[in-house]
């Protein structure tokens, strides 16, 4: 029998499988780093989220087919980031000019969407079986995402000449990464699937006590006894993820004039307060995906929210910690790894979600701490350059949320909604909620026009960080409660 045939169960070693997971996380790195087509927080901007300005139809339709047949594809993770792979040495090659964005963000577009659902698809794979790989592998993402981020350092000042080395060896450290596992899993990989009655072996953990424990008769052969509610719970993630898309692409219609009707203000009102407007706009965007990722079940509800609020969080301490280490060579780079060491240990154990919400305290108390020690002003941090503040902020925000990622990794995957919940949904709530945080830097009424401003305000970053905790207790504190109500026949194997 062939090794990677799906009756084997597990068709090969976890750390094998996570060795591609592995990969796919230094393409997403790449596609961070500030020389790809999102210099703003771009561990959380994408093909899903755009740049903030009017979104190209082609584009989206681009990004729309290649979300829909990733998401429909996990079982061929491995390809999903082969293709992934090859398109990003395309990008780093300067095949496509600059002078065309659109094909620019199609390309984009073709190899961040892969490579994201890629890596999340290989998580829920190994949710089925080892949850601490899965929470490994989903952490790496966020911090790959982060450290990517802060490769550059500060691009408002200066951008390094090494930036093109680091993406030419990233990716190829991914592409030769990919690889082994791609010819390993060329018959796909049954446990990322999605469905739990389609993976032999039964129901993993916590699963609903209303999916067959075995694969129902006829499953996937067009027989009545294959029919029921499984295309339909296959389904529900990926409408929400369309849904997601065309808020994307339906909100740049929301002009100046429009949104001055319905609020009943003057356009130029609006126009001397154009924080107010992004403000409204990622409101508009969190009600909008909310609402979408709410009709897909409430575990996806409350994991991308859960999600969103993490990356949101994150966004100014890892601001501060480049901004203050700009000129200190690979401190803030060392920082971000030291802190992604911290949340991939705390998410590979049993307690990942205790420890995850004791990281997001601490980044708390930290931040706490800076706000009032600099008497309200955090920004004397990078204009005094107090290295170590910085720092500790730095690895404990970062350490905060690979953690809080890497524990709503098992939970999600085992219900099949971790490359949905934590792709698209995730993505497109946390630059809503950056867009919402822009009504609130401000200072004296009046927005600040310094590009470290989201520093002052880091004490807000503090708060989240506190929601995030407490949301990811809830929802492993759920999660346990399912499993007590399951009983143990239906346990499913450890976590």
């Amino acid at each position: 029998m062939h090794p990677s045939s799906p009756s084997r169960g597990w068709p090969m070693r976890p750390p094998a499988a996570a060795s591609g997971g592995v990969g796919g996380c230094l393409l997403l790195a790449v596609w961070a780093s500030p020389g790809s087509p999102w210099r703003m927080t771009s561990y959380v901007q994408g093909p899903w989220t755009g740049d903030g300005s009017d979104v190209d139809p082609v584009a989206w339709v681009v990004t729309a087919v290649a979300t829909v047949a990733a998401l429909w594809a996990l079982r061929w993770w491995p390809y999903l980031l082969v293709v992934s792979a090859a398109l990003t040495v395309l990008a780093c090659a300067d095949v496509v000019p600059p002078d065309r964005p659109r094909a620019a963000a199609s390309l984009a577009a073709c190899a961040v969407v892969p490579a994201f659902v890629g890596v999340l698809g290989c998580a829920q794979g190994l949710a089925r079986r080892r949850a601490g790989w899965a929470a490994a592998v989903v952490g790496l993402a966020i911090g790959a995402r982060l450290f990517g981020a802060a490769l550059a350092g500060a691009t408002w000042l200066v951008l390094p000449s090494s930036l093109r080395t680091w993406q030419w060896a990233l990716t190829l450290l991914g592409l030769a990464a990919v690889l082994p596992v791609a010819w390993w899993l060329r018959r796909g990989d049954p446990h990322a699937a999605g469905l739990p009655a389609e993976v032999p072996g039964g129901v993993p953990a916590d699963v609903p006590v209303d999916v067959p424990a075995v694969p129902a008769a006829g499953a996937g052969t067009g027989s009545p006894a294959g029919r029921g509610r499984l295309p339909w719970r296959r389904l529900r993630p990926v409408g929400a993820a369309l849904l997601a898309l065309c808020v994307v692409l339906a909100l740049p219609a929301l002009d100046r004039a429009r949104l001055s009707r319905v609020l009943g203000v003057s356009v130029d009102s609006l126009a001397r307060h154009p924080y107010a407007e992004t403000a409204v706009l990622g409101a508009v965007t969190v009600v909008a995906v909310s609402f979408a990722a709410a009709l897909a079940g409430s575990w996806v509800l409350g994991g991308a929210l859960a999600a969103a609020t993490v990356q949101v969080a994150v966004a100014a301490p890892l601001l501060l910690g480049v901004a203050t280490l700009a000129l200190d060579g690979p401190a803030r780079l060392l920082g971000v790894l030291l802190g992604v060491v911290l949340g991939l240990a705390a998410a590979s154990t049993r307690w990942r979600v205790p420890a995850a919400g004791a990281l997001g305290v601490l980044a708390a108390v930290a931040i706490f701490i800076a706000h009032a020690g600099t008497t309200g002003d955090p920004q004397k941090l990078v204009l005094q350059h107090r290295v170590v503040p910085a720092l500790i902020v730095l690895v404990l925000a970062v350490a905060a949320a690979t953690a809080t990622l890497g524990a709503l990794a098992p939970v999600l995957g085992r219900r099949g909604v971790l490359p949905v919940v934590l792709g698209p949904l995730a993505s497109v709530l946390a630059v809503g909620g950056l867009q919402v945080l822009d009504a609130t830097y401000l200072r004296d009424g009046l927005p600040e026009s310094s590009v470290i401003a989201p520093v002052t305000h880091l004490a807000t970053s503090g708060v989240l960080l506190l929601v995030a905790a407490a949301a990811v207790g809830g929802v492993g504190l759920a999660h346990q409660a399912g499993r007590a109500w399951q009983g143990p026949s239906r346990a499913g194997p450890g976590t």
